[in-house]
């Protein structure tokens, strides 16, 4: 997978502002799980497809983490811009993603059906 990646150290409550030229996963990942991430582990993250930039990520707790926009698919690779902005916690935003996780990795999907499939058989 091609994707552009941002490190950011913040504080707690502070804004990531994720701006981007074309549809695309944005994610917010903890340090500890980019490295799940980019050995195809499961991973926990927050985001997901955005259709409309910015997405803006208030930050659940202070830590160093790292801000990924992937750049379409394995096999269909695009070429796109993004950037990253930290606005100081408490600057009021519209509408923004607040600390929640966001959908399970591929190999979380994957795990659950095997499990399911097992059960059943």
């Amino acid at each position: 997978m091609k994707y552009l990646r941002k490190q950011v150290k913040a504080r707690r409550n502070c804004v990531v502002v994720v701006t981007f030229d074309q549809p695309a996963k944005v994610m917010l990942l903890k340090d500890s799980e980019y490295n799940k991430y980019k050995e195809g582990k499961t991973y926990n993250y927050r985001g997901g497809f955005a259709k409309n930039s910015p997405v803006k990520f208030i930050l659940p707790e202070g830590a160093i983490w790292q801000v990924i926009v992937e750049k379409g698919s394995y096999f269909n690779p695009v070429n796109m811009n993004a950037s990253v902005q930290i606005l100081p916690a408490g600057t009021q935003v519209e509408a923004a993603i607040i600390g929640n996780s966001g959908e399970p990795s591929r190999s979380k999907v994957i795990a659950k059906l095997d499990q399911i499939l097992n059960e059943e058989g």
